[in-house]
C-alpha cells in the first residue's frame, strides 16, 4: 500500500481516544488508508486494519512505524485531532526520510545528550505526528528508538532520544509549518488568517476525558477552553 495513516495505543482509553480521533481524520479524509495498532481486541469499521501489538508497552508508535503496511506513513497520537486534509504530507518525504513539526519545548534537559554535543540548532521534533518513509534506515531507527526509550531513566520523554539518534545516524528531518501539529494552543488567539487554515490541533488534555463514547469524533468544544475555542471559530469563519 502506498500511503497511509496510523494510530498506535495501548490500554481501553487510549484506544477509544484514537477511535475517536480516526472519525475526526475521516470527516476530512474520508477514503484514507488508516490503521490501528493496540493491545486491545477490538473490531471497529473505521479502521482498514487493526493489528495486535507484539510489544507491549507506553510508546507503541515506534513497533506499529517499523510493521506499517504502507509505503509512506503518518503515525499520530491519539491526542492528535486532524481538521484540514495533510494528504500533502507525503509529498514530502520525497525529499527527507522523516518529517514532523518542530516541538515547542526546548528546555535545557531536552536539548542535552549526556556526553555528545548536538547544536541547538538541530531540531526537536514534537513525535505527535511523524511521517516516514519505509526503509532499512527507518526501520533500524525505529528500533534505536524503543530500545533507547525503554532503556532511558526514568522513560519520560521519547522526543530527545529521537533527536540524538536522527543526529548520531546523520539523518536530516524536514520540518513541517506549525499548524500541522499545533500544540500551543494559545497561538490560536493571535492566529491570523494570512497564516493558512490550521491542519491539526494537539490537545494533550484528551487524555484526562473519558472516551466511552468511541463510536463520536472528539468535539473542539468540548475539547477546548472556551476562550480558545471561540478564537478558533472565528478564524475558521474569517
Amino acid at each position: 500500500m502506498k500511503q497511509g495513516f496510523l494510530f498506535a495505543t495501548t490500554g481501553k482509553n487510549y484506544t477509544n481516544m484514537a477511535r475517536r480521533a480516526a472519525r475526526n481524520l475521516r470527516l476530512v479524509m474520508p477514503h484514507a488508508e488508516v490503521d490501528l495498532f493496540t493491545d486491545q481486541h477490538i473490531n471497529d469499521p473505521i479502521f482498514n486494519q487493526v493489528h495486535l501489538l507484539e510489544n507491549v508497552s507506553k510508546r507503541p508508535k515506534m513497533e506499529a512505524i517499523r510493521r506499517s503496511r504502507f509505503h509512506r506513513t503518518i503515525c499520530l497520537d491519539s491526542d492528535l485531532i486532524i481538521l484540514y486534509p495533510i494528504f500533502d504530507v507525503f509529498n514530502v518525504l520525497d525529499f527527507a526520510p522523516i518529517a514532523g513539526v518542530q516541538a515547542m519545548g526546548r528546555q535545557k534537559f531536552m536539548m542535552e545528550t549526556k556526553g555528545v554535543h548536538i547544536p541547538n540548532s538541530f531540531p526537536l521534533i514534537n513525535s505527535g505526528l511523524i511521517a516516514v518513509q519505509k526503509s532499512k534506515l527507518i526501520d533500524n531507527l525505529m528500533k534505536e528508538w524503543e530500545l533507547g526509550w525503554i532503556n532511558k531513566t526514568p522513560p519520560k520523554l521519547d522526543q530527545p532520544i529521537l533527536r540524538y539518534l536522527l543526529f548520531k545516524n546523520k539523518i536530516t528531518p524536514l520540518i513541517l509549518p506549525m499548524e500541522y501539529n499545533l500544540i500551543k494552543l494559545r497561538s490560536l488567539l493571535v492566529w491570523d488568517k494570512i497564516q493558512g487554515p490550521i491542519k491539526t490541533l494537539h490537545i494533550i488534555n484528551l487524555k484526562n476525558q473519558d472516551h466511552s463514547n468511541c463510536n463520536s469524533p472528539i468535539k473542539l468544544k468540548d475539547a477546548l477552553p472556551l476562550k480558545i475555542y471561540n478564537a478558533y471559530k472565528m478564524i475558521t469563519n474569517s
